[in-house]
């Protein structure tokens, strides 16, 4: 509820995954620090990542990844829009290749 509440909030034209039991960041190694406890606490134990995914090809492509090497490793926003913009603003055919 809070993803689709945020996505509302900011008309975002994208869709957005909340992982809260962490099952997406398994399957894409995600690393987890801090052993046991770092498994309960995302701030703790997950390392932040965002992947941005062009998805209007046949198939779906990684388009930009940040894998943070500490819990407060974040991307700045801007930067992810920027990012976002960059992959607007490519014709959806230049991914195909």
């Amino acid at each position: 509820d809070r993803v689709a509440n945020w996505q509302a909030e900011y008309d975002l034209s994208f869709p957005l995954l909340s992982d809260a039991d962490a099952a997406v960041g398994a399957a894409y190694d995600q690393p987890v620090r801090f052993g046991v406890l770092g498994r309960f606490s995302d701030f703790l134990g997950r390392m932040p990542e965002v992947v941005i995914v062009d998805r209007r090809g046949d198939d779906p492509e990684v388009a930009y990844v940040h894998r943070g090497s500490s819990t407060f490793d974040r991307p700045d926003l801007a930067d992810l829009l920027d990012e976002l913009d960059t992959l607007c603003a490519t014709d959806s055919s230049e991914t195909d290749q």
